[in-house]
């Protein structure tokens, strides 16, 4: 389950007891006194929002390689009242148990800082032949 719904207005005239709102290509009549609980919301990744605060943070949650404590740690402490998570427990769950994807990266950076100090990952001397 996503959050990530729009919805238009599609006529509305000063007098009309209803409007119709077009949500997830699905015609819906409203009510003319619920119009005052809508609200515009915005929405943005994570990771535009790190430095960021708000008010209140909803959060939605599938499973994703993306997925990790990390990123639900961040997310979270964007709030600064109240955060809504919405969507599957057991992605949630897991992310929550498993170690950060940050440990599991694997870019090859240390033999590269190893190759220009002329040493071996065991601390040996590398000692390569010239190429003819």
């Amino acid at each position: 389950m996503l959050v990530s719904r729009v919805f238009t207005l599609m006529a509305r005239s000063a007098n009309a007891e209803a409007t119709n709102i077009d949500f997830d290509d699905q015609q819906h009549l409203i009510a003319k006194s619920r119009l005052e609980d809508l609200a515009l919301a915005y929405a943005i990744t994570t990771h535009k929002a790190q430095g960021s605060q708000f008010r209140r943070v909803v959060i939605p949650i599938a499973q994703s390689r993306l997925l990790d404590r990390t990123l639900l740690y961040t997310a979270m402490t964007r709030a600064q009242e109240q955060v809504v998570f919405v969507g599957d427990r057991a992605a949630f769950e897991a992310a929550i148990v498993a170690p950060p994807h940050v440990s599991r990266r694997d870019v090859g950076l240390n033999s590269h800082l190893f190759a220009l100090d002329g040493l071996t990952q065991h601390g040996e001397l590398r000692c390569e032949q010239p190429s003819l």
